[in-house]
């Protein structure tokens, strides 16, 4: 594929740099010398290494992201080998009807989802959603003495050992978590709060 890519961009750069020597010559009357040519080459091959480096660099994002996800399943590994914490976190609906019982490291987020919260956890290597008819102020309130859950937003709560990465874009900020496909967007009233908790200043 990177042959292709450099191949493509020889040929492009001999096409540019044959055109607008033409031009030069034929439309300017301008006489070409070995100078010229010169500078016309290096002019054609400007945007192509900004084309390469953004390339490149993109690539390079991709990588660091891929080793930080699998660096975060490591250390998630490594703390559930340390951690014989074994109390788990009870969640009862408002009628007192239903009641799920789970461990706060299986827990990837919890959401709302008009009446109900939709609580996503791990269940050995896959994702699993619970729903539950409470408020999330109401699951807020159960997670405070677990500071590892962080409000992210007024419809979100994460678990910050999984979030791989915040961003930023034309969207506003956004959480990528470990082995979850959406992206979960963080509102201004929280994002301290989320950068404090992730170790960012």
């Amino acid at each position: 594929e990177k042959r292709i890519f450099v191949l493509l961009n020889i040929l492009l750069c001999i096409i540019s740099s044959t055109a607008y020597a033409f031009y030069i010559h034929y439309v300017g009357g301008v006489g070409l010398s070995m100078f010229l040519v010169f500078k016309i080459v290096l002019i054609c091959l400007v945007p192509i290494v900004i084309l390469a480096l953004v390339i490149e660099n993109k690539s390079l994002k991709q990588q660091v992201d891929s080793l930080r996800e699998v660096n975060i399943k490591l250390k998630m590994s490594v703390d559930e080998g340390a951690d014989n914490r074994t109390e788990t976190i009870q969640f009862i609906s408002d009628n007192k009807s239903d009641r799920i019982d789970m461990l706060p490291g299986d827990i990837l987020l919890i959401k709302s989802a008009e009446n109900y919260v939709e609580i996503v956890y791990k269940d050995n290597e896959n994702n699993k959603q619970r729903l539950i008819r409470t408020t999330l102020r109401n699951i807020e309130e159960q997670l405070r003495k677990y500071p590892e859950f962080v409000r992210c937003h007024r419809t979100c709560i994460v678990n910050t050992k999984y979030i791989l990465k915040l961003s930023s874009g034309y969207q506003g900020h956004r959480l990528k978590i470990v082995d979850y496909n959406d992206e979960i967007p963080v509102s201004r009233q929280y994002l301290m709060d989320v950068r404090k908790a992730i170790g960012i200043n």
